[in-house]
């Protein structure tokens, strides 16, 4: 432990990146207040999910609120709407339009694009229209992300801020390389050169706004599972529509989501999306004492 401490004792005085744990979590996790409203924890906008791939919207969606958001839309095709009143019934279902207009993103406090949105045409001119239309910070997952690399330009033009959650095959896709001498080095000059918030998505997952770094200490192998990806994006979106500083709810949401996996692990060999989602409160009220261990 001692040997641990040490080595991120070093990368931190290198100023290389600082690694991120339970006291960074408990400093920064707010309190929900006595006369709180829905309203005042954010009305979120899911851009999610199509009629082949159902279960990422859903746990998209299941993420955001069980992370404490007060409304969640979930913009998506006209399977899925008929799926979320059964699977999280609190859900907004809201069919996707063919093209959105600048008015369709009028009153959101965040904004979610990826999460089973596909990749055929009307994916496409999706996310172009979120780009292009859409004001309110942005995070952008999954399939927008195989989207977004075909389309980089985009990215230079954005004026909000931004959170992209790539995996390493995703982030290679961005970057259009194959591999990287250093893959902090290569996360801080890509979040430096387009202006935003990259979540580089694997052991010890890099956040970095290309000025600081950092390494978040929480998740587990079990949790190499599918539709994480998703219920990541979710917590992220949450907390941003929430009023969270952009960087602060990436290491906040990476945070939450290996330590929730962290808690479900331990009677568990794998750990499964939906029960790290509900595991979220619980894990949220450790972290702020409203409860013991």
């Amino acid at each position: 432990m001692l040997e641990t401490l040490a080595v991120k004792d070093c990368f931190k005085e290198a100023g290389l990146f600082e690694y991120v744990g339970e006291d960074y979590a408990k400093e920064h996790l707010r309190k929900r207040v006595y006369n709180g409203y829905k309203n005042i924890y954010g009305v979120d906008g899911l851009i999610v999910g199509s009629n082949q791939y159902t279960g990422a919207p859903l746990l998209a969606t299941k993420a955001a609120y069980y992370t404490g958001a007060g409304i969640v839309k979930t913009i998506t095709s006209e399977k899925v709407t008929s799926l979320l009143p059964l699977y999280i019934p609190e859900a907004i279902p809201v069919l996707r339009p063919q093209i959105f207009r600048y008015d369709d993103f009028d009153g959101y406090d965040a904004l979610l694009v990826g999460c089973g949105l596909g990749l055929d045409e009307s994916a496409f001119r999706a996310v172009i229209d979120i780009m292009t239309a859409s004001i309110c910070p942005l995070v952008i997952d999954a399939d927008a992300l195989t989207i977004l690399s075909r389309n980089m330009h985009l990215l230079e033009k954005q004026d909000r801020s931004v959170i992209l959650t790539p995996h390493i095959g995703e982030f290679k896709r961005l970057c259009h390389v194959e591999d990287y001498p250093d893959l902090m080095i290569a996360a801080q000059s890509f979040a430096s050169q387009y202006h935003c918030i990259l979540v580089l998505k694997g052991p010890h997952t890099i956040v970095t706004d290309g000025k600081s770094s950092y390494r978040i200490a929480s998740g587990n192998k079990a949790m190499a599972v599918g539709g994480m990806g998703d219920t990541l994006a979710g917590i992220i979106t949450s907390l941003l529509g929430q009023g969270y500083e952009p960087l602060e709810a990436a290491i906040l949401g990476v945070y939450i989501h290996g330590r929730a996996g962290d808690e479900v692990a331990k009677q568990a060999y794998t750990v499964i999306p939906e029960k790290l989602i509900e595991e979220i409160p619980h894990t949220m009220a450790l972290l702020i004492g409203e409860i013991e261990k």
